[in-house]
This record gives structure tokens, sequence and C-alpha cells, in this order.
């Protein structure tokens, strides 16, 4: 009997972003022994990428299993697709990302290898061809790598490889507290570090994710630290004892006042780079004083961001 891994798509309106996607899950070649399943969650109520789904599963002969979850909530979509996922491993991939025809097999080599929960692999960003120079000489979307091997490490839901056996026996889910404003995954893969499973790294098996000319921009990109921020701050700082939040919150006040006063300095004498990267020290201080003080969830569309 074949070992069946289920690579899972959320998407939301984003059509032809997501027909590159399922064009290059048609290239994965798995192990002999696995069956590969694909499984598509529209969290648009319009169902707008039903045509897409079934035009490219057609043209390339792709067996794909659509369903629509229609509360706008990127946590609830997820949930749907840990429901609708019924096989032994599970694989999450964004509908702006596109695999290696590699990419699941290396994910599946690297699970055998370690034995782990999860598997994490990177995400490498390519960038709109107007984008400033600055942006990309500045490594903005660049995400950390490791060598492979078993890991402490958290990263998220663009490139993972999940044993559904155990999240299953654990009982996590996403957390729909946290299904507008972002830090779903962040707070599902400590969620199921604290019940005990363990994660590993794949440097090998890669994804490219296309930024958006939008994201590209100095607003986009502060406004992304202070969300990352916020919801550092909501999931591992709030868990702290009061007089360590308070020790935080003070140390976060002083971090966001003085980056501030020092950012437009940073700007004018080491130019763009520097300054923002002063910049989003601010922002990210200033989103972790907020989480800190409050648990109130601010929304990725209030904040002009999606990711």
């Amino acid at each position: 009997m074949s070992i069946v891994v289920e690579v899972l798509v959320l998407t939301y309106k984003r059509a032809r972003l997501l027909a590159d996607t399922l064009r290059s899950l048609s290239l994965q070649r798995p192990p002999a022994a696995f069956e590969m399943r694909i499984v598509v969650v529209d969290n648009d109520p319009a169902q707008s990428a039903a045509g897409i789904v079934r035009e490219v599963s057609q043209t390339l002969r792709l067996q794909v299993h659509y369903v629509c979850e229609p509360v706008a909530n990127i946590a609830a979509a997820r949930n749907r697709a840990l429901s609708e996922a019924q096989g032994d491993f599970a694989a999450f991939i964004d509908d702006d990302e596109v695999a290696d025809p590699n990419w699941l097999a290396l994910l599946l080599e690297a699970q055998r290898r370690f034995q782990a929960t999860i598997v994490f692999g990177p995400v490498l960003s390519r960038l709109p061809e107007a984008v400033a120079p600055w942006i990309e000489q500045g490594g903005f979307f660049d995400r950390p790598r490791r060598p492979s091997g078993l890991t402490n490490a958290y990263s998220g839901t663009g490139n993972v490889l999940l044993d559904m056996q155990a999240v299953r026996s654990s009982g996590v889910r996403f957390d729909t507290a946290y299904g507008r404003s972002g830090g779903e995954d962040t707070e599902f893969f400590f969620q199921l570090r604290r019940a005990g499973c363990s994660t590993a790294w794949c440097d090998e098996a890669l994804v490219w994710e296309q930024v958006s000319a939008d994201r590209a921009t100095v607003r986009w990109l502060l406004r992304r630290s202070f969300a990352g921020g916020n919801n550092y701050a909501r999931i591992f700082d709030r868990r702290r004892q009061a007089v360590l939040r308070i020790a935080f919150a003070c140390r976060h006040v002083l971090v966001w006042i003085g980056s501030s006063i020092l950012t437009p300095f940073a700007w004018l004498t080491g130019g763009p780079v520097r300054g923002l990267k002063v910049g989003q020290l601010s922002a990210r201080s200033l989103g972790r004083l907020v989480g800190v003080l409050s648990p109130r969830e601010i929304s990725r569309t209030s904040l002009g961001t999606s990711k």
C-alpha cells in the first residue's frame, strides 16, 4: 500500500500565481513508495480559484481536490486544509510560490533521515524587475538558512512537511485568534514543539516566492516589521510572568524611541539600506510593545500586509 503525502495549498484571489504553483507541483516526483495528492483550499467565498484549478487540472491531468473555506480567516483555512488531509504526511506551500521538481522528495527524505515531525525548507524570494536596487542589496526579503539537520528553529508554512499521525495525536490546530493578523503558523509550530514534536531543516528542498511590486516598498517593509514584532510579543512575550512583561515593555519603549530618533540620521549617513534597517528595528520594537501591552489582534488588512 502506498504512503500518502498531500500537498496543501491555501489561496485567496491569486489565480495566476496559483496556476504557476500547481504547474510546479505537476513536476514533482515523490519516492516510489509515496502517492502524492493535492488539496487546494480557497479562502474566497466567491470561489475565485475554482476555474483556474479546473483548467490547470485538465490541462496537466493533475488530480486536485478543491474546497472552499468561506470563513475569512487564514487560520480557519489552514485548519480546513488539515481536516481535508487524510494521508500520512502533508506539505504546505503558498499560492505565490513554485517548487523545485525535487522539493517534495527531498522533504520526505529528510523526514526519514532525521525522524522529525516537522521538516522546514527555505523560501527564496524572486523580486520584481522594477524594484529599487537597494531593496535587493539590503536583503530585505532574504530569509535565514541553516545546514540540514535537526533544529530548534521555527519557520513558516511556506515550505514545510508534517508527519500527520503525530500532528493528529497532538491535537494542535491553528489558532484563529491569529487568523487576521498573521503569526498563526509560528504559534502552531510553537504549540507542536510544546507537545513534544521534533523539527528538522532541509536546506536542499527549495521553493521560490514571487514578491509583488506593492511589497517591495519602504511602507510595506516597515508595516511587516511592526506586524512581526506584534505577533512575536503576543505568542511569546505575553506568556512570561508579569514582572518580565513590564521589563520587556520598558525595554521596547527605549529601543523604539532610540531607533526612531536614529532612523533619519542612519538614512542620511548610510543610505536607504541602513536607514530602513534602523527603521525596521523601530517598527518591530513598537509592534512588540503594543503586543506586550494588549492581546488585541491587529489585522494584516489594516496594516496593509498580507503575508
